[in-house]
């Protein structure tokens, strides 16, 4: 997907070389401090900006190479929660994702309608079809990005911070979803902050250290003590649980009296 990029903004490097690839079926967490380049990398991938040197990669095929539309039909986007200034209810939001299938201009087809009822259903929000997005919850609002995207039929998801103020109960839902669409055959990749909810929803996961994709793997050999303090600067216990999986948790000094 990506091969020797590199981002900067005046003499300021912000991506250093990132070699990444990612195949079906997995679902890939970048971790890194504020500052790190991730959300740089997301846009590069995105083609939203060019890197200065190195390529992005679809199947082979140089993304540079290819229309918008076409980038379109085999990458989607989800956003962080966002509002939209117009009282659109989440079957048009949801519709939007067909627009790289039917351009601007053109009527949804018979198609395009059952490919927007079919992701409602898939995504288990089709009671939500003719509500205003706006007057829905946050979490509402992130699995109605999550179709919007599935709309497009692209085999490639990329999202930025998908679990970003969403609550437990949600958090949960949406990792149960994204499981299941990369057992489906997407390709999943999320940028985040917290290393509980990655190593949990992810099948690797790749640590940025300053415009470096230093470590990349499962995600059981990826976080480890010694990464954690360097990736934040904190010490963190790591406790394993029975069924495999790690909960995280930093060593907080006690507080003077």
């Amino acid at each position: 997907m990506a091969r020797d990029i590199h981002f900067r903004i005046g003499a300021h490097n912000i991506l250093k070389g990132i070699d990444l690839a990612i195949g079906p079926g997995e679902i890939m967490s970048l971790l890194g401090a504020n500052g790190a380049g991730k959300t740089t990398l997301l846009r590069v991938l995105l083609g939203l900006i060019s890197p200065a040197q190195g390529q992005v990669l679809i199947d082979d095929t140089a993304t540079s190479s290819l229309a918008r539309r076409d980038v379109a039909q085999r990458m989607a986007y989800v956003p962080q929660v966002h509002m939209t200034p117009f009282p659109y209810t989440v079957r048009e939001v949801v519709a939007m994702g067909r627009l790289s299938r039917k351009g601007l201009l053109g009527n949804p087809s018979d198609r395009d309608q059952e490919v927007v009822q079919s992701v409602l259903e898939q995504i288990e929000i089709s009671r939500l079809a003719d509500r205003v997005y706006s007057e829905i919850s946050g979490g509402e609002r992130q699995l109605t990005l999550i179709a919007r995207a599935l709309a497009q039929q692209a085999s490639i998801l990329i999202l930025d911070e998908p679990m970003a103020n969403l609550d437990f109960g949600y958090q949960t839902l949406l990792s149960t979803h994204l499981r299941k669409l990369a057992q489906s055959g997407h390709t999943i990749l999320m940028s985040g902050h917290d290393p509980q909810l990655a190593f949990h929803s992810s099948t690797r996961i790749g640590l940025l250290f300053d415009g470096r994709l230093e470590l990349d793997g499962k995600p059981q050999d990826v976080l480890t003590a010694g990464t954690m303090q360097r990736l934040y600067g904190v010490d963190v216990d790591i406790i394993a649980l029975a069924d495999g999986r790690r909960a995280f948790f930093p060593v907080v000094s006690p507080v003077s009296q």
